[in-house]
C-alpha cells in the first residue's frame, strides 16, 4: 500500500470506527415510575432517579419518560444527550413528543448544570433560584439546548439561563417569566472577545423581568450579551421588562465580530422610569460600548419592532462614534395569535398552527414571508410564499401559511 493509501485506509477506518460509537452509544432509560431492576438498560428496568443516570451518562444517550423529577440541581454528562418527552416502551427518538409528554426538572439552584459537549432536548425547567442561572447555567466549553421550556427561574443574573464562556446553541426553546436583579431576566451570556459564540434560534422570550437591583442597574429582561457575539435569529421578544435599560436585549462591549439580529419580532418590551442623567433607555435593544477605540457594531435586519420613537432603541459609545446598520425595518403590529395564552403564532387567512390543529383567522400578519429572502424557508408547511416568516416560527413545521383566505359556504377551506 502506499504511503496515500495508507493514510486514505486510516481515514476511512478512523470515519469507520466514529460512525460505529455514534451508532453504538448507550442508551440509558429513565422513568421515575419503573419498577424494574432500577439500573437503566430498559424501559422495564429504567433507572427511577434521573440523578443516578446523569452521573453514569458520560457519553450516553439518556431517555427520559413524562412526570416530574424534582429536587435538582441536574448535572449534565460530559458528551451526553440528554432528552425528554418519553412515554415508557417508546423504542424511537422520532416518536417522543415533548410538549404532550411534559417532562419537567424542577426546583434546585440552578435546576440544570451544563457539561462540554452536551444537549438537553425536551424539558421544561421550572423553579430554579440561584446567584448565577436559575433554569440552566453553565461555564465553559459547548452547550445545545433545544425544544425547552424555561419557566419561572429566579437569579441574580440570567434569571432562566445563564453562559459562560460557551459556545451555544439555543433553539426552538421557550423562555418564560424567568426573573433576574441584576442583567439578564430571561438569558445572560458572556464570552469576551471571541470570532463566533453560538446562536439562539427560533426562541420566544416572553414576560421575562429584570429588576431589584440596590443602585436601580437592572438591565435586559430579555436577553443580555456582554461581550458575547450570539446570533440572534428567528426569535420572538414580547412583553419583557427591566427597571433600568433594554427591555428587550442589551449589546455590552465589543466583539470582534458584528451583533447579528436577523428575521425577528421585538414587540411590547418596556423598562421603568428613564434616568435623565443617563439617558437610560431602549426598550427594545439598548447598545453600549463604554472604552474607546474597540469596536462594536450591531447589524439589526428584517426585523419588528415596537414604534415607540427615538425610545425603542438606546446606544452610547464612547468615542462617539454609531456602528450600527439597519435595513429592512418595520414597524407593524405582528397580529399575534392569542397573547393572554402566551401563543404568539402568526395570524393567518391560510391557518395558523393552535394546540395541535390548524385555524383561520379573520386577519393576515405582515411578519409572515417578512424574512431575508436569503433565508431558508423550505421547513414551513405549503403554501408558505417562498420566503421566511419573521419570529421564532420562521422556518418551522408550524409557521403560519401563507395565502388568501378562501371561502365556500361561509366557510373557510383546510388548505393543505
Amino acid at each position: 500500500m502506499t504511503c496515500r493509501n495508507r493514510m486514505l485506509g486510516c481515514v476511512v477506518a478512523g470515519l469507520v470506527a466514529l460512525q460505529t460509537s455514534i451508532i453504538t452509544a448507550a442508551t440509558l432509560y429513565v422513568d421515575g415510575q419503573a419498577t424494574g431492576a432500577s439500573n437503566g438498560t430498559s424501559w422495564s428496568d429504567a433507572f427511577t432517579s434521573l440523578g443516578a443516570a446523569l452521573a453514569a451518562g458520560s457519553g450516553a444517550n439518556v431517555w427520559v419518560a413524562k412526570g416530574t423529577y424534582s429536587p435538582g440541581p441536574f448535572q449534565l454528562p460530559v458528551n451526553a444527550s440528554v432528552y425528554g418527552g418519553f412515554t415508557n416502551g417508546m423504542g424511537a427518538l422520532e416518536a417522543r413528543n415533548w410538549m404532550a409528554n411534559p417532562t419537567v426538572l424542577k426546583g434546585g439552584g440552578p435546576v440544570v448544570s451544563g457539561a462540554n459537549g452536551a444537549r438537553l432536548d425536551g424539558f421544561t425547567v421550572t423553579g430554579g433560584s440561584a446567584v448565577t442561572g436559575g433554569g440552566i447555567a453553565m461555564s465553559g466549553g459547548s452547550l445545545t439546548v433545544a425544544n425547552c421550556n424555561i419557566v419561572s427561574n429566579t437569579a441574580t443574573t440570567g434569571g432562566g439561563v445563564f453562559l459562560s464562556g460557551v459556545q451555544a446553541t439555543f433553539e426552538r426553546n421557550r423562555v418564560v417569566a424567568n426573573s433576574a436583579i441584576q442583567e439578564g431576566g430571561g438569558l445572560y451570556a458572556q464570552y469576551y472577545n471571541v470570532a463566533a459564540a453560538g446562536v439562539i434560534r427560533n426562541c420566544v422570550f416572553i414576560g421575562n423581568r429584570c429588576e431589584g437591583a440596590a443602585d436601580g442597574k437592572s438591565d435586559a429582561g430579555g436577553i443580555y450579551l456582554y461581550e458575547c457575539p450570539y446570533r440572534i435569529e428567528s426569535c420572538t421578544l414580547y412583553n419583557n421588562f427591566a427597571g433600568r435599560r433594554s427591555g428587550g436585549i442589551k449589546l455590552y462591549r465589543g466583539t470582534v465580530v458584528p451583533y447579528v439580529i436577523k428575521n425577528c419580532i421585538l414587540w411590547n418590551n418596556r423598562t421603568g422610569t428613564p434616568n435623565p442623567a443617563e439617558n437610560d433607555g431602549g426598550w427594545e435593544i439598548s447598545l453600549q460600548q463604554p472604552d474607546q477605540n474597540v469596536p462594536l457594531y450591531l447589524q439589526l435586519s428584517y426585523t419588528d419592532w415596537t414604534p415607540v420613537g427615538a425610545s425603542k432603541f438606546y446606544s452610547f459609545y464612547r468615542d462617539n462614534v454609531n456602528k450600527e446598520v439597519f435595513t429592512h425595518l418595520m414597524e407593524a403590529d405582528p397580529a399575534f395569535g392569542n397573547t393572554n395564552a402566551g401563543d404568539l403564532h402568526l395570524k393567518s387567512y391560510a391557518g395558523r398552527w393552535s394546540n395541535g390543529t390548524w385555524v383561520y383567522d379573520t386577519t393576515n400578519s405582515p411578519c409572515i414571508d417578512a424574512g431575508d429572502p436569503l433565508s431558508p424557508f423550505d421547513l414551513e408547511p405549503q403554501p408558505n410564499g417562498g420566503r421566511v416568516d419573521l419570529g421564532a416560527y420562521g422556518n418551522v413545521a408550524d409557521a403560519s401559511r401563507s395565502g388568501p383566505a378562501r371561502a365556500e359556504n361561509g366557510f373557510l377551506f383546510n388548505l393543505r
